[in-house]
């Protein structure tokens, strides 16, 4: 029984030494996912396709066709993502129809905003009907919509909103007052 006893204890001295081994192995995740770094330069820097306002709609060099409902304050839902308390938040409706030659993939429609020197973050809200993107993709001929929002940090109502979309190759330059 001796025996036993000493060999569990080695064991579990062992593994205990192994685990902090290799906890030491792996880099410090401290401050990660505070900023999107360059990534944010790459989709606002680039060369715009199309510029257009909310409300408003823009035709784009490949066919597609994409409009950006009005800005509306609207109350996020207890569960949804990425919102701030206090941050001003805003919602629109995004149509697109595919009069281009080529399927729309929905994971290559991005957006990046921002309001001056406010940060702005997207937000998913099942709740309210927000995700965020295409739910599926559209052949040549078909029309998609969906709920886009942002939540802005020490914004106020009136501050600007610039938003950067993509749809494949076209870039759009959307601008617009936060309501």
């Amino acid at each position: 029984m001796q025996k036993n006893t000493s060999l569990i204890a080695k064991s579990t001295i062992s593994l205990i030494a192994l685990a902090l081994l290799l906890s030491g192995c792996s880099k410090s995740t401290e401050g990660a996912n505070t900023s999107s770094g360059e990534n944010d330069a790459l989709v606002t820097d680039a060369k715009a396709t199309g510029e257009t306002t909310f409300g408003s709609s823009v035709k784009l060099p490949s066919g597609v066709e994409i409009s950006f409902g009005a800005l509306s304050n609207y109350k996020p839902s207890p569960y949804a993502s990425n919102v701030t308390p206090g941050a001003l938040t805003n919602k629109f409706e995004v149509t697109v129809i595919n009069n281009g030659s080529e399927t729309i993939d929905p994971t290559m429609v991005t957006f990046s905003q921002g309001s001056g020197s406010n940060v702005c973050t997207d937000l998913l809200d099942g709740d309210n009907g927000i995700n965020g993107t295409l739910a599926s993709a559209l052949a040549k001929g078909e029309t998609g919509k969906f709920d886009y929002a942002v939540s802005c940090i020490d914004a106020k109502k009136g501050d600007p909103l610039f938003l950067t979309a993509t749809v494949g190759a076209d870039v759009v330059k959307v601008s617009g007052s936060l309501g």
